[in-house]
């Protein structure tokens, strides 16, 4: 079994296609084929049902695959330098931003300040799920995350039976963005209501935490939707469309930081509920001192 062996079967999986995954891998088709028979034969199971119409995984496949995708996921995060007894060991951190784009800032600011000492730094661009995902299995030091509070009391039972300790940055009530091309866009008030935004289509980007609010506000399936699997791509279709994001942005980090020029955030008024967000940490392993410095730049920012 080898790291290339797993890659090709976690792409085949994604794609439902041998040709495509090859042609994402860079790899000859023939070459991800005989790959992945080797490794059928080595398992004694076959991972996928090969017909006409492409292929699809088997029961077997789909039990293993987030074996797989972990062996990738810790395989990647291994020391890439080769360290000699006078070599200088980095500093190192794996973040996992959950959805925050202000991670990013708190990341770049921990590379400047140890850039001449030797820093090894990890940004993991992810969904909040995936961010906690990460957390517990140890692949990702921190993560972004945040709790709706009227789920609070359900969602922090399940961090504590897992390990998982959440601290709180800051809360603030739900919020809309939008870009140039919805009417909206030079609004006087920085808020809307539910009734002014319910006809425009929603930007849905996969994220768990996004749906349980647009299920608590009636959103879910109503109307126009545009998907969007790729989290990077939702700021390009708001400047695009008329379309809004609807979720819980922690605007006093990025309002410090003008981290969405291109984009206006409300706040939907009408609703008594907060977003709580902040980061969390597996509580079965201590934080290094480079995390902890990591944390006080993410304070800093959402200091008035």
């Amino acid at each position: 079994m080898t790291i290339d062996q797993l890659r090709y079967v976690a792409e085949v999986m994604k794609c439902h296609s041998f040709n495509k995954a090859s042609e994402n891998l860079y790899v000859s088709q023939p070459a991800v084929s005989v790959a992945i028979r080797k490794l059928e034969s080595e398992l004694g199971e076959p991972l996928f049902i090969r017909n006409n119409n492409g292929v699809s995984p088997t029961p077997f496949g789909l039990e293993l695959l987030p074996f797989i995708q972990n062996m990738i996921s810790l395989y990647e995060q291994m020391p890439i330098q080769a360290y000699g007894k006078s070599a200088k060991k980095l500093l190192r951190i794996s973040v996992a931003n959950g959805g925050f784009r202000f991670f990013s800032r708190a990341v770049g600011q921990l590379y400047m300040s140890h850039k001449k000492d030797g820093v090894h730094l990890e940004f993991h661009d992810v969904t909040m799920e995936q961010s906690l995902s990460m957390v517990t299995n140890g692949t990702a030091n921190i993560g972004g995350f945040a709790i709706w509070s009227f789920q609070k009391k359900e969602m922090e039972s399940r961090l504590l039976r897992t390990g998982i300790h959440f601290v709180p940055l800051g809360s603030v009530p739900p919020s809309v963005s939008i870009g140039p091309q919805n009417p909206l866009w030079n609004r006087v008030e920085d808020w809307v209501t539910l009734d002014m935004i319910q006809n425009f289509p929603i930007i849905y980007s996969f994220s768990e935490h996004s749906n349980i609010l647009l299920r608590k506000l009636g959103l879910y399936n109503k109307g126009n939707l545009i998907t969007c699997k790729e989290r990077a791509g939702r700021g390009e279709l708001l400047c695009q469309t008329d379309g809004i994001s609807v979720g819980g942005f922690a605007r006093p980090a990025y309002r410090r930081g003008n981290s969405y020029p291109e984009q206006r955030i409300f706040d939907l008024r009408g609703f008594d509920f907060q977003n709580q967000f902040g980061y969390i940490y597996n509580q079965s392993y201590n934080l290094s001192p480079v995390c902890q410095e990591f944390i006080c730049y993410l304070n800093d920012m959402l200091q008035e």
